[in-house]
C-alpha cells in the first residue's frame, strides 16, 4: 500500500466504517515507524493544533499554511507520543456501531458491558455485538418477540435478532411463533429453536448443557457432520466440547431462572385473605435489592456477601431468594417491621440444599436476646425447630422428628394462639406443645436466611438454599388455614 491507500483507512476509522482485519493492519503500519505515526496524527487533524502551538512558540501568527519539513521533524517525537497514545487506546478501544436489535426490559443489579465498555443500563437498546454480564440479571426481548433471560456472569454476542452466540452463563429463551427458528450458538453446539421455552448453559470447560421446559429444539454438535438430537417438553442433554455424542441428562427445573415476573395465582389470594401483617413474595425486584412488603409499608433489604451468582433463582411460585449459606450467601434485613404481641403465626415454603448448623430460615434474635421467635435448624442434627419467647420471658421450642428434607420444596408454618405452640410441615401438624401469650420486644428488626449478629453488626447462622412467599401473621392461623395455603400453592411448570 502506498501513503493514499493508509490515508484512505485513516479516514474510514475515522468514519467507524472499517472491520478488524483492515484495523489490525492499520494499527500495524502506524507502530512501524514514527513517520507513519506523525501521518496519522496529521490525518486525524492533530497537526492543526500542533502547528498553532509551534508557531506561538517562534512568535508567528497562526495561518493556513501546511507544516513545512522542518518543521515536522521538530514536532515528529510529539507527534508520534500522541500518535501512539491516541492510536492504542482507540485500536484496543474502536468505536463501534452496530444496529439495534432488541431491548434491555429488565436489569436488576446488572453491570453489563458492551465491548469492554460499561453501559448505562437506562439506555435499554441493544446492539449487535459483544456483550459480558458481571453482575445482576438482564432480560432482553427481540424485535421477534423472543425474550431472553440472562444470568451473570454471562458472555455473549447479538449477531442478529435470530441469532445470539453464548460463549459462558446461562440464558433461558421463550420464544413465541414469530421467532421460531431462533438460533442460540455455543461453542459446542447450535441450539434451533422450533417454538418452545428453553434454557442453555456454557460451562467453563465450554461444554453445553440445554434444558427444553415447553415444545421442540434441534440441536446440532459442532465437531462433526453428526445427526442432530430433536429434544421436546421435559428432555435435557448435555454436549461436550469436541464431541458429537449428545448425553442425556435429567430435566432442572430449578436452575434457571424463566422469568422476572411474579404470577398472581390462588396462594396469593389466599395469603390475602388470612390478613398477613408481613408479606414477601420474596421475587426479583426491581432494583435487585428492595423487597417489597405487599400488605403494608414494611422493606426487605438483601445484603449481598459477595456471591458470583445473583441471589435469586426459580421459586415454589414464579422466583425466590436464594441463599448461599455460611461462605458468601445473601440474607435479608426487614428494618422496623410490624411486630405482633399476644399471638403470632407464620407460612413459608422453604428448599434446602443442605443442612448447615444451625442454619436460620427466620428469626428476630440476636446473639444477646432471644426476641420473640426464631425458625432454624437444630445444631448439627438438621432438624426443624421453632423457639418462640411468652410473655413470662420463658423460651418455649417445638422441633419435627427427623431431619429438613433436601432438594424438594416443603411448606413450614406455625401458630401460637395464646395457649398452644403448633408447628406444621405442608399442611400437617408436625410437633405442639403448651405456650403462653408472645412477649413483646424492643429488637427492632427481622432477618430472613440469617441470624442477627448485633455485636459484629452483621449476620451469622446462615440458610443455604431458597425461601419463598415469606408471611407473618399477627393472629392465630387455624389448621384449616395452614392446609388452605398448603393445597393452593402450585409448583412452577
Amino acid at each position: 500500500m502506498n501513503d493514499k491507500d493508509y490515508d484512505k483507512l485513516i479516514d474510514a476509522w475515522l468514519d467507524g466504517d472499517i472491520d478488524e482485519t483492515t484495523l489490525a493492519e492499520l494499527n500495524a503500519w502506524v507502530l512501524e515507524s514514527p513517520e507513519n505515526a506523525a501521518r496519522f496524527a496529521e490525518r486525524s487533524h492533530m497537526h492543526s493544533h500542533l502547528s498553532e502551538w509551534a508557531k506561538s512558540v517562534h512568535g508567528e501568527p497562526a495561518s493556513e499554511t501546511p507544516v513545512s519539513f522542518p518543521l515536522l521533524k521538530v514536532l515528529l517525537p510529539i507527534a508520534a507520543v500522541l500518535a501512539l497514545c491516541v492510536g492504542l487506546f482507540y485500536f484496543t478501544n474502536p468505536p463501534v456501531s452496530g444496529v439495534p436489535v432488541a431491548q434491555l426490559t429488565d436489569s436488576p443489579r446488572a453491570i453489563l458491558s458492551y465491548h469492554g465498555r460499561e453501559l448505562d443500563i437506562e439506555e435499554p437498546t441493544l446492539l449487535t455485538g459483544d456483550y459480558e454480564l458481571s453482575s445482576g440479571i438482564a432480560a432482553i426481548v427481540f424485535q421477534t418477540g423472543v425474550e431472553l433471560i440472562i444470568e451473570a456472569p454471562a458472555r455473549f454476542q447479538l449477531d442478529s435478532e435470530m441469532h445470539v452466540m453464548l460463549h459462558h452463563g446461562r440464558i433461558a429463551a421463550t420464544v413465541p411463533p414469530a421467532g421460531i427458528g431462533f438460533l442460540v450458538e455455543t461453542p459446542a453446539a447450535d441450539i434451533i429453536d422450533h417454538g418452545t421455552e428453553f434454557a442453555v448453559e456454557v460451562g467453563n470447560d465450554q461444554s453445553s448443557e440445554i434444558h427444553v421446559f415447553k415444545g421442540e429444539v434441534e440441536v446440532q454438535p459442532k465437531s462433526s457432520e453428526a445427526d442432530s438430537v430433536h429434544l421436546e417438553t421435559s428432555d435435557a442433554t448435555r454436549m461436550e466440547l469436541d464431541s458429537d455424542v449428545p448425553m442425556g441428562i435429567p430435566l432442572d427445573n430449578d436452575r434457571f431462572l424463566r422469568s422476572l415476573r411474579e404470577p398472581s395465582q390462588d396462594l396469593v389470594r389466599t395469603i390475602r385473605k388470612l390478613e398477613p401483617s408481613l408479606y414477601f413474595r420474596m421475587g426479583v425486584p426491581k432494583n435487585g435489592i428492595t423487597l417489597r412488603d405487599r400488605v403494608g409499608d414494611a422493606h426487605g433489604e438483601l445484603i449481598d456477601r459477595g456471591a458470583e451468582r445473583p441471589p435469586f433463582a426459580p421459586g415454589k411460585m414464579g422466583s425466590s431468594t436464594r441463599f448461599e449459606g455460611p461462605k458468601d450467601g445473601a440474607y435479608v434485613r426487614v428494618p422496623d417491621y410490624p411486630k405482633s404481641t399476644g399471638s403470632l403465626s407464620g407460612s413459608f415454603w422453604v428448599f434446602a440444599e443442605s443442612r448447615p448448623r444451625r442454619a436460620t430460615i427466620a428469626s428476630n434474635a440476636t446473639e444477646d436476646k432471644m426476641g420473640q421467635f426464631q425458625l432454624s435448624l437444630l445444631r448439627d442434627t438438621g432438624k426443624l425447630r421453632l423457639q418462640v419467647v411468652d410473655s413470662s420471658g420463658e423460651k418455649q421450642e417445638v422441633h419435627s422428628d427427623s431431619p429438613f428434607p433436601l432438594s424438594e420444596w416443603q411448606h413450614i408454618a406455625f401458630s401460637a394462639d395464646g395457649t398452644d405452640l403448633r408447628l406444621y410441615l405442608n399442611g400437617e401438624e408436625i410437633s405442639s406443645i403448651p405456650c403462653g401469650s408472645i412477649g413483646e420486644t424492643d429488637i427492632p428488626s427481622l432477618f430472613i436466611g440469617a441470624k442477627s449478629n448485633n455485636r459484629k453488626s452483621t449476620a451469622d447462622h446462615f440458610w443455604h438454599g431458597r425461601i419463598d412467599e415469606f408471611a407473618l401473621f399477627d393472629h392465630a392461623l387455624t389448621a384449616e388455614n395452614i392446609r388452605s395455603i398448603y393445597q393452593n400453592s402450585e409448583t412452577v411448570k
